[in-house]
Protein backbone atom coordinates (compact mmCIF):
# COMPACT_ATOMS: atom_id res chain seq x y z
CA UNK A 1 0.00 0.00 0.00
CA UNK A 2 1.69 2.87 -1.20
CA UNK A 3 1.41 7.05 -0.09
CA UNK A 4 -0.76 7.38 -3.20
CA UNK A 5 -3.56 5.13 -1.78
CA UNK A 6 -3.61 5.38 2.00
CA UNK A 7 -5.37 8.81 1.29
CA UNK A 8 -8.45 7.44 -0.71
CA UNK A 9 -8.31 4.33 1.87
CA UNK A 10 -8.43 6.29 4.89
CA UNK A 11 -11.53 8.68 3.83
CA UNK A 12 -13.31 6.09 2.53
CA UNK A 13 -13.52 4.08 6.00
CA UNK A 14 -13.56 6.96 8.21
CA UNK A 15 -16.58 5.93 9.45
CA UNK A 16 -15.48 1.58 10.15
CA UNK A 17 -15.06 1.29 14.23
CA UNK A 18 -11.46 0.70 13.87
CA UNK A 19 -10.18 3.67 11.76
CA UNK A 20 -8.71 5.48 14.95
CA UNK A 21 -6.80 2.27 16.30
CA UNK A 22 -3.33 2.94 15.47
CA UNK A 23 -0.57 0.63 15.76
CA UNK A 24 3.25 1.90 16.55
CA UNK A 25 5.54 1.15 13.33
CA UNK A 26 9.25 1.60 13.56
CA UNK A 27 11.85 4.34 12.99
CA UNK A 28 12.35 2.93 9.35
CA UNK A 29 9.22 4.71 8.19
CA UNK A 30 10.29 7.99 8.69
CA UNK A 31 10.35 10.02 5.90
CA UNK A 32 14.22 10.83 5.08
CA UNK A 33 13.33 14.19 3.87
CA UNK A 34 12.50 15.79 7.46
CA UNK A 35 16.21 14.67 8.77
CA UNK A 36 14.30 13.92 11.97
CA UNK A 37 13.02 10.66 13.64
CA UNK A 38 9.24 10.82 14.97
CA UNK A 39 6.42 8.83 15.64
CA UNK A 40 5.07 7.10 12.90
CA UNK A 41 1.59 4.46 13.12
CA UNK A 42 -0.50 2.88 11.46
CA UNK A 43 -3.94 2.37 11.24
CA UNK A 44 -5.90 -0.67 9.04
CA UNK A 45 -6.15 2.11 6.23
CA UNK A 46 -3.10 4.37 6.57
CA UNK A 47 -0.08 4.84 7.71
CA UNK A 48 -0.12 8.24 10.15
CA UNK A 49 3.14 10.81 10.45
CA UNK A 50 3.28 12.17 13.59
CA UNK A 51 5.45 14.45 12.60
CA UNK A 52 4.83 17.15 15.47
CA UNK A 53 5.34 14.45 18.43
CA UNK A 54 8.13 12.70 20.43
CA UNK A 55 6.42 10.06 21.81
CA UNK A 56 4.06 7.32 19.78
CA UNK A 57 1.48 7.00 22.98
CA UNK A 58 1.01 10.66 23.56
CA UNK A 59 0.33 11.00 19.63
CA UNK A 60 -1.43 7.54 19.63
CA UNK A 61 -4.06 9.44 22.27
CA UNK A 62 -4.37 12.39 21.24
CA UNK A 63 -5.29 11.23 17.54
CA UNK A 64 -7.89 8.71 18.91
CA UNK A 65 -9.69 11.40 20.97
CA UNK A 66 -9.53 13.90 18.12
CA UNK A 67 -10.31 11.36 14.98
CA UNK A 68 -13.66 10.62 17.49
CA UNK A 69 -14.73 14.42 17.71
CA UNK A 70 -14.70 14.23 13.95
CA UNK A 71 -17.92 15.49 12.22
CA UNK A 72 -17.88 13.85 8.93
CA UNK A 73 -20.75 16.14 7.91
CA UNK A 74 -18.74 19.20 8.46
CA UNK A 75 -15.66 17.73 7.12
CA UNK A 76 -13.98 19.42 3.82
CA UNK A 77 -11.57 16.74 1.78
CA UNK A 78 -8.59 18.27 -1.00
CA UNK A 79 -6.54 15.74 -2.66
CA UNK A 80 -3.79 16.93 -5.52
CA UNK A 81 -3.63 14.23 -8.42
CA UNK A 82 -0.09 15.36 -9.46
CA UNK A 83 1.28 14.88 -5.96
CA UNK A 84 3.92 12.49 -5.94
CA UNK A 85 3.66 12.02 -9.88
CA UNK A 86 2.09 8.75 -8.24
CA UNK A 87 -2.03 8.67 -8.92
CA UNK A 88 -3.72 6.14 -11.51
CA UNK A 89 -6.70 6.15 -13.40
CA UNK A 90 -8.29 3.95 -10.84
CA UNK A 91 -7.65 6.58 -7.96
CA UNK A 92 -9.85 9.17 -10.09
CA UNK A 93 -12.57 6.50 -11.01
CA UNK A 94 -12.78 5.52 -6.82
CA UNK A 95 -12.51 9.91 -5.91
CA UNK A 96 -15.09 10.02 -8.29
CA UNK A 97 -17.37 7.13 -7.28
CA UNK A 98 -17.11 8.21 -3.44
CA UNK A 99 -18.69 11.81 -4.50
CA UNK A 100 -17.42 13.43 -1.05
CA UNK A 101 -19.51 16.27 -0.54
CA UNK A 102 -17.25 19.53 0.84
CA UNK A 103 -14.29 18.35 -1.56
CA UNK A 104 -12.12 19.83 -3.81
CA UNK A 105 -9.68 17.58 -6.10
CA UNK A 106 -6.64 19.40 -7.82
CA UNK A 107 -5.25 18.41 -11.80
CA UNK A 108 -3.16 19.75 -13.66
CA UNK A 109 -1.78 18.54 -17.52
CA UNK A 110 0.16 16.03 -15.92
CA UNK A 111 -3.54 14.23 -14.80
CA UNK A 112 -4.25 14.97 -18.00
CA UNK A 113 -1.97 12.95 -19.58
CA UNK A 114 -3.32 9.57 -18.50
CA UNK A 115 -7.18 10.70 -17.56
CA UNK A 116 -9.55 12.93 -19.86
CA UNK A 117 -12.97 12.52 -18.26
CA UNK A 118 -14.80 14.43 -15.36
CA UNK A 119 -13.11 14.80 -12.02
CA UNK A 120 -15.21 15.16 -9.32
CA UNK A 121 -14.71 18.84 -7.59
CA UNK A 122 -12.14 19.19 -9.84
CA UNK A 123 -10.05 22.50 -10.09
CA UNK A 124 -7.33 22.57 -13.14
CA UNK A 125 -4.32 24.40 -11.66
CA UNK A 126 -1.16 25.63 -13.77
CA UNK A 127 1.64 23.74 -12.84
CA UNK A 128 4.41 26.50 -11.79
CA UNK A 129 8.12 25.64 -12.74
CA UNK A 130 8.92 24.89 -8.95
CA UNK A 131 7.40 21.91 -7.70
CA UNK A 132 6.97 22.24 -4.23
CA UNK A 133 4.95 25.33 -4.86
CA UNK A 134 2.21 23.49 -6.97
CA UNK A 135 0.49 21.92 -3.92
CA UNK A 136 0.62 24.92 -1.24
CA UNK A 137 -3.15 25.36 -0.97
CA UNK A 138 -1.93 29.29 -0.92
CA UNK A 139 -0.82 28.43 -4.42
CA UNK A 140 -3.97 26.45 -5.48
CA UNK A 141 -6.66 29.23 -3.83
CA UNK A 142 -6.26 31.55 -6.77
CA UNK A 143 -7.77 29.26 -9.68
CA UNK A 144 -11.05 28.65 -7.57
CA UNK A 145 -12.88 30.15 -4.90
CA UNK A 146 -11.88 29.42 -1.73
CA UNK A 147 -14.58 31.06 -0.01
CA UNK A 148 -17.96 30.21 -1.57
CA UNK A 149 -16.44 26.14 -1.17
CA UNK A 150 -16.04 26.90 2.54
CA UNK A 151 -19.57 28.32 2.65
CA UNK A 152 -21.34 26.09 0.17
CA UNK A 153 -18.89 22.49 -0.30
CA UNK A 154 -18.34 23.00 -4.24
CA UNK A 155 -15.64 24.81 -5.87
CA UNK A 156 -16.25 27.94 -7.93
CA UNK A 157 -14.04 29.24 -10.39
CA UNK A 158 -15.49 32.73 -11.41
CA UNK A 159 -14.20 35.33 -13.18
CA UNK A 160 -14.77 37.91 -10.61
CA UNK A 161 -12.87 35.33 -8.10
CA UNK A 162 -9.92 35.39 -10.40
CA UNK A 163 -9.82 39.07 -10.87
CA UNK A 164 -9.93 39.82 -7.06
CA UNK A 165 -7.54 36.97 -6.64
CA UNK A 166 -4.91 38.74 -9.03
CA UNK A 167 -5.42 42.44 -7.79
CA UNK A 168 -5.11 41.16 -4.01
CA UNK A 169 -3.35 37.86 -3.67
CA UNK A 170 -1.52 36.82 -6.79
CA UNK A 171 2.62 36.04 -6.37
CA UNK A 172 3.75 39.77 -6.48
CA UNK A 173 3.16 39.83 -10.69
CA UNK A 174 0.48 42.26 -9.89
CA UNK A 175 2.55 44.67 -7.39
CA UNK A 176 5.34 44.71 -10.52
CA UNK A 177 2.60 45.52 -12.76
CA UNK A 178 0.87 48.35 -10.78
CA UNK A 179 5.27 49.67 -10.23
CA UNK A 180 5.43 49.00 -14.26
CA UNK A 181 1.93 51.45 -14.66
CA UNK A 182 3.53 54.07 -11.92
CA UNK A 183 6.69 53.86 -14.04
CA UNK A 184 4.78 54.84 -17.37
CA UNK A 185 2.42 57.71 -15.60
CA UNK A 186 5.61 59.18 -14.47
CA UNK A 187 6.21 59.60 -18.00
CA UNK A 188 3.03 61.35 -19.08
CA UNK A 189 2.90 65.27 -17.87
CA UNK A 190 -0.77 67.12 -18.52
CA UNK A 191 0.78 69.05 -21.63
CA UNK A 192 0.92 65.73 -23.10
CA UNK A 193 -2.41 65.02 -22.38
CA UNK A 194 -3.64 68.26 -24.13
CA UNK A 195 -1.80 67.94 -26.96
CA UNK A 196 -3.43 64.48 -28.36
Amino acid sequence: MGIEKDYLDFIENLNSESAHEVKELGENHCEAITGTIYPVGRTPYAKIHFLHYKKFDLAQRLFRMRFKKINTKNLYYKIDFDYYSCRKKEDIERWNKMNLPNSVAFYSDDTLKFYSGRIHHGVYIKKKNIAENNYIFGYTQKYFDYITWLNTGIPNQTLQYRVLNFILLDDGFNLGFIKFIKSILKHITPKSLKAN
